[in-house]
């Protein structure tokens, strides 16, 4: 709690967090040329999230403990393109993402009369959908390409400042997020 916290004197302890994320994933994709045109990709992906060993002191030494997490999460992928001619190629895909919170946007915050506050132990990970259609020209001095896409995220990490040096994190309900790249 010092005025200046860069190279003032030390102040008073105002808390400390602990806590620990971990992510293990296994993924698999193939790709079929289904003809000297047409090519197909299908991938798949598992991962099992833990949250484990989180906790926040306060100033005055009260330690409070959160709860231990895990989860597991599918994500799939499919993509399929065309070779139109020797010059041009078109691609669609689509596929899943899921993010989960880090040990910091769960167990980063401070206690208030004996109430954990600026943190969110409870964060749900983010899913997102994701689509693309992309088209591509090939010249001799290069390429051009132009991609139209789209996603839907679903409960959306989302960080907002409370003040200069305080961040809270929550989830938001649902982002669709458009645009054409070129």
């Amino acid at each position: 709690s010092a005025a200046d916290w860069i190279s003032g004197e030390g102040g008073k302890h105002v808390s400390t967090f602990n806590g620990n994320t971990r992510l293990e994933s296994l993924y698999a994709q193939d790709t079929w040329r289904l003809s000297p045109a047409w090519k197909a990709t299908l991938g798949l992906r598992h991962e099992t999230w833990r949250a484990y060993g989180g906790e926040i002191s306060g100033a005055a030494g009260k330690l409070l403990p959160f709860t231990d997490r895990r989860e597991q999460a599918w994500s799939p992928k499919a993509a399929l393109a065309w070779r139109a001619g020797e010059a041009w190629t078109l691609k669609a895909s689509a596929g899943r993402a899921v993010r989960n919170p880090t040990a910091a946007e769960l167990f980063q915050g401070s206690i208030v009369d004996d109430q954990i506050v600026n943190t969110d132990p409870n964060l749900r990970a983010e899913r997102s959908w994701t689509s693309e259609l992309t088209a591509e020209h090939m010249t001799a001095k290069g390429s051009v390409r132009a991609t139209l896409f789209g996603e839907i995220t679903r409960d959306a990490l989302y960080s907002q400042p409370l003040t200069a040096t305080v961040n809270t994190v929550q989830n938001v309900g649902k982002i669709r997020t458009r645009g054409l790249e070129l």
